[in-house]
């Protein structure tokens, strides 16, 4: 299904979530030393950011599971209907200690994407080294 946004430019067609989207993917790896501290409970949530700074346009909500793990964040895991996974991203992920969404809190631990990544781009490996 495609849906005709009108913008300043004129008319968009615009992929419903999950159709017509590219994916980005990768590996997930963790620094041993906090492998150790995973606390029981955790949740891993993989982010798809325009910016390091404000909200993601796509989240994925995995369990914490034998590392390295593998992710794949499409136009399904967006969080906003009718806007399609496209551009570049950072990908955040994070060891969420609590397992609710939101800013990281003391304890979580998190890795990210030193540059963007655009959309299709190759796999890409993201390493877990920081602790709130």
């Amino acid at each position: 299904m495609v849906l005709f946004l009108s913008c300043s430019s004129g008319v968009k067609p615009v992929s419903k979530g999950g159709e017509g989207s590219g994916s980005l993917s990768g590996t997930i790896e963790i620094s041993p030393k906090l492998a150790k501290k995973i606390p029981q409970g955790a949740i891993l949530f993989v982010m798809a950011k325009p910016q390091l700074e404000g909200p993601p346009l796509a989240v994925k909500r995995l369990p914490v599971s034998a590392f390295p793990i593998s992710f794949e964040i499409t136009g399904a895991d967006v969080m906003m209907p009718n806007v399609p996974l496209a551009g570049e991203f950072f990908i955040v992920v994070r060891v969420d200690k609590d397992g609710m969404a939101g800013p990281a809190q003391k304890g979580d631990m998190e890795g990210k994407t030193k540059k963007p990544v655009p959309v299709g781009h190759p796999p890409v490996p993201v390493k877990i080294d920081k602790v709130y």
